[in-house]
């Protein structure tokens, strides 16, 4: 296995079967789901799969492991996209398999931010995805207002999505064996509890007052879509969060109320 492992694409196979099926029955799919998994690697998750759901479809970018599994046989009910998981059209998708969709990945390190941003994007389209992310990504998922891991995924995700860890997996589960602890986490995205006005803006305001994490509110948002630190003292002041606050300190709620008042003054203007 370990011979079409590419240190360049960040490959590390699950391979314990008891912790597949255990992450499978977590996942509560059934015979009637159609599931996508992103990055199928050697087909240990990916053909316990076709045992339960209706259908998958797996994506994997790495020419040799599509070779190794057809090798092996593919089952009736897979269908593999040599594909990067970053360019797949999630929409296109859930149109063609008519409803919403459920997602399993065993993510690189590498990509975790990105497809999870991507994921975001799409979440219209997904009902959950179940995904594998080295634990120090998982902290940062699941983190709480205060903390050293809490930042800009944290408060996006928050937004629209419910977290859940369901379970911690050690490096011997995988082969190569990797360096860290792995963690499983499920993102059941939801209706936002938090009525925005413009959802751009307030990814932009997250990621802006993220920017300097040791630098204040009032410092980091200076110059934001234009307005002046006097303007941002104002919208702060109005929804009662102290200037010299820091980023990290902040509710996604109060995320929320910060990009309303910038909205309402732009608007206004």
């Amino acid at each position: 296995m370990k011979k079409y492992a590419k240190k360049s694409l960040g490959q590390h196979f699950l391979v314990q079967q008891n912790v597949i099926r255990k992450i499978i029955e977590k996942s509560g799919i059934s015979e009637k789901d159609t599931v996508i998994e992103l990055g199928i690697g050697t087909g240990a998750l990916t053909y316990e799969l076709t045992k339960v759901a209706n259908k998958v479809i797996g994506v994997e970018i790495d020419k040799e492991l599509i070779e190794f599994l057809e090798e092996q046989g593919i089952p009736e009910n897979l269908t593999i996209l040599m594909q990067d998981m970053l360019t797949l059209d999630f929409e296109k998708l859930q149109k063609e398999e008519q409803l919403k969709l459920k997602i399993f990945g065993n993510l690189p390190y590498y990509l975790s931010t990105q497809m999870i941003f991507r994921l975001i994007r799409y979440r219209k389209h997904i009902d959950w995805a179940l995904l594998m992310f080295q634990k120090e990504v998982a902290k940062r998922l699941t983190a709480k207002p205060g903390t050293k891991e809490y930042g800009i995924p944290t408060v996006i995700l928050g937004y629209c999505a419910d977290i859940e860890t369901i379970m911690e997996l050690s490096p011997k589960n995988f082969r190569p064996v990797p360096k860290v602890y792995s963690s499983v986490i499920k993102i059941t995205f939801k209706e936002p509890a938090f009525k925005l006005s413009n959802e751009s803006l307030f990814m932009d305001l997250v990621k802006r007052a993220f920017s300097k994490r040791r630098k204040t509110l009032e410092n980091n948002l200076k110059g934001f879509r234009r307005l002046s630190k006097d303007n941002i003292k104002q919208i702060l002041q109005n929804c009662n969060i102290n200037p010299k606050t820091r980023a990290e300190e902040l509710s996604c709620n109060q995320f929320v109320d910060i990009a309303n008042q910038i909205s309402m003054i732009l608007n206004n203007n």
